[in-house]
């Protein structure tokens, strides 16, 4: 057998190496990702093999979320402290921080206005945002606009997955809007679909994304994405790149 190969999966490339997982829902509770604090303990103990640095666990908040800063907040101290008291994971040193993916929807810009959010970065600088994958929010261009204006910097997240847009829109979003964009590796691997999956490879193969993120929904799910599909080498080349380069 040829001893080089094109491709391999995520586990054995070493993506993980020094990484900031920049997008997952592992908070027990707040959405339809990690359920419990045990699943949630596996899943950093993992993150720590993998060789993940830094983590931000990113839930929902939208019209459809009963999600709130004040309650996500709570559930993520509960957890963390349950975390360190827990003598099989207490002595993990990883950095994890709270964010929140705020879905643009008709209530996005009140909400941006009355601080319904947990930004993202160190600097609070930054707001993940995310949409309906098939439909384009009427209001989209207009909350790009307010959140620029209150000084932050919008991170559109997964939006090789927003079928309503086309290649145009990415740049054109990235270069005019300042909008930055996030990758969901499952995308990458196909387990959204190869639409999907064709998406984030143009869109990665033009250097428009700034962040990507494992989009973890749970303890099985992150293992398929790890194992049971391929990347080309020249798409972990271009994710390598991306983490050198992230600072938060």
């Amino acid at each position: 057998m040829w001893p080089f190969t094109s491709s391999k999966s995520l586990i054995k490339s070493d993506i993980f190496e020094n990484m900031v997982d920049c997008h997952c829902h592992i908070l027990p509770e707040a959405d339809s990702g990690v359920q419990s604090a045990d699943e949630f303990k596996k899943i950093i103990k993992e993150y720590k093999r993998l060789g993940i640095k830094e983590v931000w666990i990113t839930p929902d908040i939208s019209d459809s979320s009963p999600n709130t800063p004040e309650y996500l907040n709570d559930l993520f101290q509960r957890v963390i402290e349950a975390t360190h008291k827990d003598k099989k994971t207490g002595d993990i040193q990883i950095d994890i921080h709270l964010s929140s993916v705020n879905i643009i929807d008709d209530s996005f810009i009140n909400r941006l206005e009355s601080g319904l959010f947990i930004p993202f970065g160190k600097d609070k600088n930054k707001i993940l945002i995310s949409t309906n994958y098939t439909e384009r929010p009427r209001r989209l261009s207009e909350s790009i606009k307010e959140i620029l204006k209150a000084g932050y910097e919008p991170v559109m997240v997964s939006p090789e997955r927003y079928f309503y847009m086309q290649s145009k829109d990415y740049i054109k979003a990235h270069e005019e809007l300042g909008l930055k964009l996030m990758l969901s590796l499952p995308s990458l691997v196909g387990l959204y679909g190869p639409e999907a999956k064709r998406r984030a490879k143009i869109i990665l193969e033009s250097d428009n994304y700034s962040y990507f993120g494992t989009d973890n929904h749970g303890i099985h799910k992150f293992y398929a994405a790890l194992t049971e599909y391929k990347v080309d080498n020249k798409h972990i080349n271009k994710l390598k790149e991306i983490r050198d380069s992230i600072v938060l």
